[in-house]
């Protein structure tokens, strides 16, 4: 992921919304997986453009499951009340 223009961000979730930002993010991942084939059929944008989203969508998705719970530097909670999506480096 580039390190410049970044943003860090700071949410408290609930379990469901920190699951329904996981899931979000791979439905995104997804569709940039799905424009890469589109693309090797010489469709829109080099196949190279989309692989490299994809990754960066996945490197996103990598960071917030290291937030998830059982890790200490992220998505707490206790019984389910909420949990913080903090930045952990």
């Amino acid at each position: 992921m580039s390190t410049t223009g970044r943003s860090d961000i700071h949410l408290s979730l609930t379990a469901d919304q920190a699951d329904d930002l996981i899931s979000a993010l791979e439905a995104h991942r997804g569709s940039f997986e799905r424009l890469e084939k589109e693309a090797g059929h010489g469709f829109g944008l080099p196949a190279a453009y989309w692989t490299g989203r994809a990754q960066e969508v996945q490197e996103l998705l990598d960071a917030v499951r290291r937030q998830e719970p059982g890790d200490d530097t992220g998505l707490q909670g206790e019984g389910g009340a909420g949990r913080e999506l903090g930045q952990a480096d």
